[in-house]
Parts: C-alpha cells; sequence; structure tokens
C-alpha cells in the first residue's frame, strides 16, 4: 500500500514537471514568434497536448488562459517599439503584432497601461525597458 502511494506521487510530480517543461516551450515559442497568427491549436501542437488539455494546464501553471498571455505580450512589445522605435508608426506596429484595426489596438493597449498608444509614446523615457 505505502508502495503504491509512492509510486503515486512520484509519477504525478514527474507529470508536473513534464507539464511545466511543455509549458515553458511553448512560451518560448510564442515569446518568439509574437508577430505571427498564434492560434490555441498552433501552441498546443508545439506541447504536444490536445487544444482543451493544453488550455487547461496553461491556465493552471500560469494562472493565465493562453490567449491572454499572448495578447499581454503583443502589448509589453508593443510598447516597447513605440518607445523605442519612432520610426515605426502606431499602425506599423499594432499590424506587426496582430491587431486587426486601431480601435481594437487602443482599447487593449489602454487596458494595460492607461494611456492610448500615442500617448504613451510622447511619455515613454529613451530608455524604457
Amino acid at each position: 500500500m505505502i508502495f503504491t502511494r509512492s509510486w503515486y506521487l512520484c509519477r504525478k510530480h514527474f507529470d508536473v514537471e513534464e507539464y511545466k517543461k511543455r509549458i515553458v516551450k511553448t512560451i518560448q515559442f510564442i515569446d518568439n514568434n509574437l508577430d505571427t497568427e498564434l492560434s490555441l491549436e498552433k501552441v498546443a501542437e508545439i506541447a504536444a497536448y490536445s487544444p482543451f488539455h493544453f488550455h487547461r494546464i496553461f491556465r493552471i501553471i500560469t494562472d493565465e488562459t493562453v490567449q491572454n498571455y499572448i495578447t499581454r505580450k503583443r502589448i509589453e512589445k508593443s510598447a516597447f517599439y513605440l518607445a523605442l522605435r519612432k520610426n515605426l508608426t502606431v499602425k506599423d506596429i499594432y499590424h506587426q503584432f496582430g491587431f486587426s484595426n486601431h480601435s481594437a489596438f487602443n482599447k487593449t493597449f489602454k487596458k494595460y497601461y492607461g494611456k492610448s498608444p500615442s500617448e504613451f509614446r510622447k511619455l515613454a523615457p529613451e530608455n524604457f525597458q
């Protein structure tokens, strides 16, 4: 009985570690491909899980949905571009990170930073990180 329980706990621990490794791998993939179309199906495939299972595991491990993570990372990268790449227009930036229109980008950006992209760009320090 004790051996069976220990084996079960070891197996369960291994599964958690395996889940974490796969999630880290997909996070790296997402972070390196923010300028491409990233569907749940595509990132789940990287982890070799079904979309349903991947979504569930991703949320448990990161405390965030896959789509929220992708959106947050795209907005963070957009903020970086707004601050440091003054040669790009706001339109160039929102298109680069998969936002379909200015209104959607503005609304989402404002949700995260409390300012429109244009206001943010004016106020962003030159050494923004």
